[in-house]
Order: C-alpha cells, then structure tokens, then sequence
C-alpha cells in the first residue's frame, strides 16, 4: 500500500487528486495539509511513501518543503504538482530531491501516468526538456565530475551498510584505497555523510527505496 501524503493550499484540488488516488489499487491518502507546516507534522508522524506537492503555498516553497520532508523520510518519493515547465524549476525540484513533476495544465492526461511513475520508482517529467535536465542531473553528460567504475561499486557498498573493511575484501582492494575511493565520491557529490548518500543513491536510481 502506498501511503500518499497531499499538499495543496486549495480545496478543490485536494479533493481532486483524492478521488483519482481513492480509485487505484493499492493506493491510500493518509494526509492532506494546505500549509507546509501541517505537511511537515504529518511527514513526522506517518512518514508516507509518495507526497504529492504544490509548488507554491502561501508559507513556503513546495521545493523547500520536499526538502523537510524528505529530512524526515528519506525515502519519499515526492511529485511537485506546478504551473511552471522552465529548466530552472526542474533542475531545482530534482535538486531538492523530487521525483517528479506534474503540470497543472496537463492535470488531466498525464496524473495517472505520473502515479503510475511513482509507484514504479521512476521519474516523471514534462517533455522533452524534462528529460534532457534529468539526464544532465544523474550525469549522463560530459560533466568532468562523473563518478568512476570504482566509486560507483564502492558508492554501492556504503549505501547498502557495509563497512570499510568488508569492502575492501569484497573489492579485493585495501581499506586504504577504499577510503580513497569515499572521499573522492563525496566531494565530486559534494555530500558530507553516510546518510546523504543513501538519499543520494535513492533518488538518483541507483537504490530501490
């Protein structure tokens, strides 16, 4: 069961989405909130699977409220619900930490394949321009900051629990050079622990929530 939290400051559109998630299997709304305070206490309590939000609310930016609420459920997986298809919303929503984003002017044929995305694990984007900004975000360029082979194998190995040593014996290379491999990860990824790395890994693909 995906648990489904919605975010939206007009009632009509919460309703809305409601009744389209109400009639997908294995799908339930456990919380709706008009401000970002509300959603951020109900991500605490219930820490929900998908999060569906507006990017813009009277208190806070739906782009600064994924990040709250994916401090508190690193796992979530959030769809920015916007007017807005520039470039620059996308690489920040991404940026932030979302999945996907719906826009509003395409409410009507493209939700079911948006939650259709999201239950899958994958991004959901508008357009063309959509998918070249996602490609450039996980580093399918030229970017001269692309993890190597060997950092994505030890990237893996971090993510998943494993100590130093146990990498190093599973990599038949030294704790020494494992080391090596984490701290040149890290700062090409410019993330400074463990635990951003996992939210790293989860939405960037490269781990199944």
């Amino acid at each position: 069961m995906l648990r489904t939290l919605l975010v939206d400051d007009h009632d009509v559109v919460l309703r809305g989405l409601a009744a389209v998630i109400a009639g997908r299997p294995d799908w339930q709304v456990i919380g709706q909130a008009h401000n970002s305070r509300d959603a951020i206490r109900i991500a605490q309590d219930h820490c929900p699977d998908v999060a569906i939000i507006d990017l813009r609310l009277d208190d806070m930016d739906g782009i600064e409220l994924t990040r709250h609420c994916l401090a508190l459920c690193p796992t979530l997986r959030v769809l920015i619900f916007t007017m807005h298809k520039s470039e620059a919303t996308i690489r920040d929503a991404l940026a932030a930490g979302a999945r996907g984003i719906l826009l509003k002017s395409e409410l009507g044929r493209s939700l079911d394949a948006a939650l259709d995305a999201m239950e899958a694990g994958e991004p959901y984007l508008p357009g063309r321009r959509g998918e070249i900004v996602l490609n450039s975000h996980l580093g399918r360029s030229s970017d001269p900051n692309r993890l190597t082979p060997r950092e994505r194998e030890v990237m893996m190995q971090i993510v998943s629990g494993i100590s130093g040593k146990e990498i190093a014996s599973a990599l038949s290379i030294s704790p020494k050079t494992v080391e090596i491999h984490r701290t040149s990860l890290m700062r090409k990824l410019k993330l400074r622990n463990a635990v951003e790395l996992v939210r790293y890994a989860v939405r960037n693909g490269f781990l199944e929530p």
